[in-house]
Formats: structure tokens, C-alpha cells, sequence
């Protein structure tokens, strides 16, 4: 293992921070219980509690930031039929927010970034850790990192846009984003029959289609000689109005979206 001290400047320029009032903040994220035990001090735990859950808020700000929206800023957006919420865009491969979150703050991922760092090589250890190898652990390395962002948002006396900044710099959200975007299904894939009614609704939450407006009559119609339940769905934003029929309200209502569906990304209905 290295000593800290002595590459000190090296280890503030690889983070992308500086430390301005307290020094001993950076020596502590490096600090494991082990040599604190053995030689008195304190530990990173408290810096890591800290770091873990400024990061948790860092991340979602971001992708907040990136892929929300109030619905006012839509193009569809009716001032007085429509509330003016707040929406998040989905992804192209259609990863939900939640999941995108968690892989950037999971324990895989932080450790990766000490990996490239490498920062684990600077941990103050007590013997046994040094006995077990644990700057080699997953765990460790991930502790390493929330520790780190713990003492940047104390001596930056919690500067949230300076450290989510760093956050971003360092997990290298521009390249993961992006290539998350890359690797997106086709869109047709969103026209399946048994999700259309969500489908045409998060289009519509993520502006890109006015609010569909179903029609559903009480009574049933006669089709070819039965009688049957029919639904029409409306979306103003395309001019597109589809119609359907079926055995149930709820299946003449998803046939009508769905066809809305095949439309709006111009392919062929399966029979």
C-alpha cells in the first residue's frame, strides 16, 4: 500500500477536488475501522453514511434534470384542460429511472470507478485487512468512494451543484447515458396489444403525443351479427382516431390503442 501524504496533490487531482478547509477530511474517507482500532482516530463510516446518501441525491437530480419535464413545456401542452405536472422522459431502451439509478450507485459500479482511480492502493489498514486483502473487495472499494464524496461535501460546506458536478465527472454519466440511448429497442417493439393503453400513455406523459381521449359507449353495438362492445381512442396532437370492437369494454378499449399504436409508428397491426 501507498502512503496518502505522499501523493496527496495526485489523489485531489484524480477526484476533481480540492480541499480548501479541512485536509484531514480526505485523510479520514481513507481511513478503514481496522486502523482507527489499532491507531486510535477516526474512521470513514460517518463520511461514507454521509456520501452515500448525498450521492443517491446527486444522481437523481441529474437524470431529473436531463429527462424531466413540466408538461407546460410540451408542445401538446393545453393551459386550460391540462395540469401542469412534472414528468420524467423514459428512456430509449426503456430502463425504468429507478433501475438506471441504482446500476450508476451500485457497489459494482463505484468500485469500478476506484478501479480506475486506483485509489484503493491508499487506504489506511490495520492488520486485519491487510491479512484478508480487502482493498481488493467490491464492498470496500464502493465504501472507498462514498467516503470520498462525504468529506468533499463537508469542506465544500455542502455545495450541491459543485459536488454533483463531481459525481457526474466521475461516474462519467455523459458516456453511460449515452451509451444506454445506443443501445434502445426499436420502437415498434412498444407496439405490443396487451401494454397498448400504457404505451399510448407514456407517450403521451413524455410529450409526445397530446392526451389520448377514449370513447366508449354503454351499450353494446351489433358486428356481423353479434352484439359486441366497441371503443375509440382520439389523439389530437396526430389526427389519429382508431375504433375497435371486441367481447369486453376493457379488450375493444386496448384494440382501439393499440391500432393508435401501429399508427402513430406507421407499422402493420398484427391480425
Amino acid at each position: 500500500m501507498k502512503q496518502l501524504s505522499d501523493y496527496i496533490n495526485e489523489v485531489q487531482n484524480v477526484i476533481g477536488y480540492h480541499f480548501q478547509n479541512n485536509i484531514d477530511l480526505l485523510y479520514q474517507a481513507f481511513t478503514r475501522s481496522s486502523w482507527s482500532t489499532e491507531n486510535g482516530g477516526e474512521n470513514n463510516e460517518v463520511l461514507e453514511f454521509i456520501g452515500d446518501r448525498v450521492l443517491d441525491l446527486c444522481v437523481t437530480k441529474e437524470l431529473t434534470e436531463r429527462y424531466g419535464f413540466y408538461k407546460s413545456e410540451s408542445k401538446f401542452y393545453d393551459e386550460e384542460n391540462d395540469a401542469d405536472e412534472f414528468c420524467i422522459k423514459a428512456h430509449r431502451n426503456e430502463q425504468s429511472f429507478t433501475e438506471i439509478k441504482k446500476e450508476l450507485v451500485s457497489n459494482k459500479n463505484l468500485a469500478g470507478v476506484i478501479d480506475n482511480l486506483e485509489l484503493a492502493q491508499f487506504l489506511f489498514l490495520g492488520k486485519s485487512d491487510i491479512t484478508n486483502k480487502v482493498w481488493k473487495e467490491t464492498k470496500v472499494k464502493a465504501d472507498l468512494f462514498e467516503a470520498i464524496i462525504g468529506a468533499i461535501t463537508l469542506d465544500s460546506e455542502w455545495d450541491l451543484d459543485m459536488i454533483q458536478e463531481i459525481v457526474c465527472d466521475l461516474l462519467d454519466l455523459d458516456v453511460y447515458l449515452s451509451e444506454v440511448e445506443d443501445g434502445q429497442d426499436e420502437y415498434p417493439a412498444k407496439c405490443q396489444l396487451e401494454n397498448a393503453i400504457n404505451s399510448l400513455k407514456e407517450l403521451f406523459e413524455h410529450g409526445y403525443i397530446s392526451e389520448p381521449v377514449y370513447s366508449i359507449p354503454d351499450e353494446q353495438i351489433e358486428f356481423e351479427g353479434e352484439f359486441r362492445w366497441s371503443a375509440e381512442v382520439y389523439i389530437r396532437s396526430h389526427r389519429i382516431r382508431k375504433g375497435a370492437v371486441s367481447d369486453t369494454k376493457k379488450g375493444a378499449k386496448r384494440y382501439a390503442a393499440y391500432l393508435a399504436l401501429c399508427e402513430y409508428y406507421d407499422v402493420d397491426p398484427v391480425e
